[in-house]
Order: structure tokens, then sequence, then C-alpha cells
């Protein structure tokens, strides 16, 4: 240290300093750069730091848009599955009954042979026969088989209108049910049109024995049949019994 002032003594004397003045505007000088350093790092730590709490901030209003969105999804979705599940479930009632009735091996009709055909009127007033079916009937030599298969075929597209009916819904509005509940509705209604479509073969071709997918509607259909009453009537009802 000696040395070195020794060495700038000369130079300092020259611009009028001596080593304790240089000494003290070196320190000066150092402590401002010090000072402005220290300032300069703050700064950028600061900024560093708002934009970090910029970013994360984004982020969490980003996470809760996502959060509410599926939130609202997932209203709205159990929404539309409530409304739609109790329709579904009765228009595959009504196509199942339609069907497990209609194909049943006895069957109830009137006998009208003995009518006149002033009470053979008053009879189909009651019925919905077409008026095709109604000149066929009373100008048929056996009026009651004529009868038996008017009543057969108003029965048969009776049921199918149902089963289309169901199947229609399914097609619009299976999207808003579970895969599994969905499904389930699927096989009763193929059961139920496999049942019918047999029917009316064997009606056509006047075969008369067994049927082996009216017993399958009855035992195979009614089974699942159950097994979705449950599992829909937990599904309705999960929310209000976790109320």
């Amino acid at each position: 240290m000696l040395a070195m002032s020794s060495t700038i003594e000369p130079y300092l004397a020259a611009v009028g300093l001596s080593a304790v003045g240089f000494g003290g505007i070196f320190l000066a000088v150092f402590g401002a750069m010090k000072v402005f350093g220290d300032k300069w790092v703050n700064s950028k730590f600061n900024e560093r730091l708002e934009a970090f709490k910029h970013g994360q901030q984004r982020e969490i209003e980003t996470l809760k848009f996502g959060f509410s969105a599926a939130m609202d999804r997932a209203s709205k979705l159990h929404q539309r599955e409530f409304e739609t599940l109790p329709d579904a479930w009765s228009t595959l009632i009504d196509g199942f009954n339609s069907v497990l009735a209609f194909t049943a091996a006895f069957q109830s009709y009137p006998d009208i042979n003995r009518m006149s055909d002033a009470e053979l009127d008053e009879f189909f007033l009651d019925n919905e026969f077409s008026k095709s079916s109604e000149i066929e009937i009373k100008s048929s030599d056996n009026r009651n088989k004529a009868l038996q298969k008017a009543i057969f075929w108003l029965r048969h597209g009776k049921a199918a209108d149902k089963l289309r009916e169901h199947h229609a819904l399914i097609l619009k509005q299976g999207i808003f049910m579970s895969a599994d509940i969905k499904a389930r509705f699927v096989a009763i209604g193929d059961l139920s049109w496999d049942a019918l479509s047999e029917h009316r073969i064997k009606y056509e071709l006047e075969e008369y024995g067994e049927r082996p997918q009216r017993d399958a509607l009855e035992r195979v259909g009614n089974r699942l049949l159950n097994e979705l009453e449950t599992i829909i009537r937990d599904r309705l009802w999960s929310d209000v019994r976790a109320a």
C-alpha cells in the first residue's frame, strides 16, 4: 500500500491532491457506485418479482376460468340427463310392454260372426280400424278371421310405433346419457324389435310353435329392465340422498 502511495503521489501532486484526498474521493465514488448498484439490483428484482406475480395471477385466473367452465358444462349436462332419463324410461316401458302383450301366446278376440251390419258399425265406432279393414271384414265369409287379421296388424302397428318413438328419443337424447345406461336402453330395445319381427314373420308364414326371441324378451329383457330401473333410480336420486 505504501509502495502504491509512493508511486501515485507524484501524479497526485501534479493535480494538487494528496493521497488522503484521493482516498476520500475514491471512497465517495465507490460508495456512490455501491448505492447505484444496490438500487439497480433491487429495481431488477422488483421487476422480476412483479412479472412473476403477474404470471402467477394470470395462471390462477386461467385455472379458475377453466374450472368454472367445466362446472358449468357438468351442471348443464346433468340437467339434460335428468330431463332425458325419465322420458327414455317411459317410452321404453310403453314399447316393451306393448310388444310383450302383443306377442303373448294367448290373445282374446270378440265374436262378430253373428252381428248384423248395424251392430258391426257400432262395433267399428269403438275401435280404430281403417275403412278398408272395415269393408274387408264386412265382406268376408268368415268375419271373425278377418277381424283377427285386422286386430293383429292394428296391434302390430301400435307396438312398432311405440318402439320407433323410443328409438328416436335414444338417437336424439342418448348423447346426454352415460355409455352404460344408453347401452342398456339399446339392448332392451333390440330385444323388443327382435321379438316383434319374429312374431310378424311367424304370423305371415302361419307358423305356430316356439318363439325364442319372445322368450328372450320375457326372460332377459325383464332382467335388464329391472337392472336399468335400479341404475336410473340411483342416478336421479343420488343428489337428493346426499343433501
